[in-house]
């Protein structure tokens, strides 16, 4: 390889863990509000489409009723969400 595409693939990488760091840490970030998330999707349902409207409902009742009656088992998916960002650190 000659040293302009060295730099070039070099140059691309880069932007590819900086694309790959932002895209774990909003998955991450996302994680955490997860009933909040649905909640508001479920209440604005009809902005979906028809195919994702019987999902949402089925999704947002289980994880409400889940959060009601075993709060315990969110804790599951906060630390899903803190090791993606801990995860994103590392890259960097």
């Amino acid at each position: 390889m000659n040293n302009k595409s060295e730099k070039h693939l070099e140059k691309r990488i880069r932007y590819l863990i900086i694309l790959f760091i932002i895209c774990i840490v909003f998955s991450g970030i996302t994680a955490f509000p997860i009933e909040t998330e649905l909640r508001i999707a479920y209440e604005n349902i009809n902005m979906l489409p028809e195919f994702m409207r019987s999902w949402i409902t089925r999704v947002y009742f289980a994880v409400s009723t889940t959060n009601a009656e075993y709060p315990f088992l969110s804790y599951g998916t906060d630390w899903l969400a803190y090791a993606h960002i801990v995860i994103a650190v590392a890259f960097i």
